[in-house]
């Protein structure tokens, strides 16, 4: 259910007003397709004219209060709760992470695992603890190229130097890849003998 449009963001909310069976998992799949056809308008003449960016989608579910908010004739049907603030926050993430969507870890463990990787953990403002971040795989990479990527983030806990040619090479056969490209540049950059 679209809840709300906020300048140029949406504000959708699954399983509510109704129940819906296995709704983060179709909130993942609602994702993909968003960010499949932005990708697809961008490449268009008209699109490139006016910059249209790329979507950032944030996604976490948890209890939320739902329901009509305000008074009399300023009522507002919408949700409130910490999931409905983790996922703003996870939109705003994806800036940081080269993503187009930051699925928190809730709405990741309620997810077919195979469908999702690793961008790592942060603190979410609001939050004490880390939290896991995911997104769904690029379209096109291969089960070899997603191992490598996995195995490429676990080098990256114990050796972020010895990650960064990883990631560098994952990105080059997967241009259309910002994840990795990001994380072999800050690796990169962060190693003090380059």
């Amino acid at each position: 259910m679209v809840d709300k449009i906020v300048g140029d963001a949406v504000h959708a909310l699954f399983n509510a007003p109704i129940d819906l069976d296995n709704h983060p998992q179709r909130a993942v799949e609602c994702a993909i397709e968003i960010r499949d056809w932005t990708e697809h308008y961008r490449s268009r003449a008209d699109a490139r004219r006016i910059d249209f960016g790329r979507t950032r989608i944030g996604i976490e579910t948890g209890i939320a209060i739902v329901g009509d908010i305000g008074i009399r004739s300023k009522l507002d049907y919408t949700a409130h709760g910490d999931a409905i603030n983790s996922a703003a926050r996870l939109e705003g993430l994806n800036k940081e992470f080269g993503s187009s969507i930051c699925i928190g870890s809730v709405a990741a463990s309620r997810c077919d695992a195979l469908l999702l990787r690793p961008l790592g953990s942060t603190a979410l403002r609001g939050l004490e603890a880390p939290i896991a971040i995911f997104e769904p795989w690029p379209a096109g990479t291969t089960p070899q190229w997603r191992e490598r990527y996995l195995w490429a983030n676990t080098v990256m806990q114990s050796d972020p130097a010895g990650a960064a040619p990883i990631f560098a090479a994952l990105a080059a056969e997967c241009p259309s890849d910002p994840v990795s490209r990001l994380f072999a540049e800050r690796l990169r950059n962060a190693d003090p003998s380059s």
